[in-house]
């Protein structure tokens, strides 16, 4: 999600620096390990083939499930799709976002 962040800031002058600066200085906190969460993760992939879901938007969704009261603020419009410990997915269907959205969504909690 760091290496996001600074391609999402590298328009930015220093903007990548930025978030390695927030990571030094303790304000930003890693707690999440692929390799601990990596099955989690993977069985959202198939769940999501039809968006199709990446393993960055995959690992995204398992942290937020690890967090008990989570919302995701994205420019991503695949997070108005993606549900939370599997609640019940409205569509997964392509054609029914809209596609290119720039606008804030959120992910639902449940």
């Amino acid at each position: 999600m760091l290496t996001e962040a600074g391609f999402l800031l590298q328009a930015l002058r220093g903007g990548s620096a930025a978030v390695l600066e927030l990571v030094s200085r303790g304000a930003l906190l890693i707690s999440f390990s692929l390799g601990e969460e990596a099955t989690a993760a993977a069985r959202l992939l198939p769940r999501y083939r039809n968006v199709p879901m990446t393993l960055a938007d995959a690992c995204l969704v398992r942290m937020s499930e690890r967090l008990a009261a989570c919302v995701v603020a994205t420019l991503d419009g695949d997070f108005a799709i993606y549900r939370r410990h599997g609640a019940a997915d409205r569509s997964h269907d392509h054609a029914r976002r809209s596609a290119g959205s720039k606008r804030m969504t959120g992910m639902a909690t449940n």
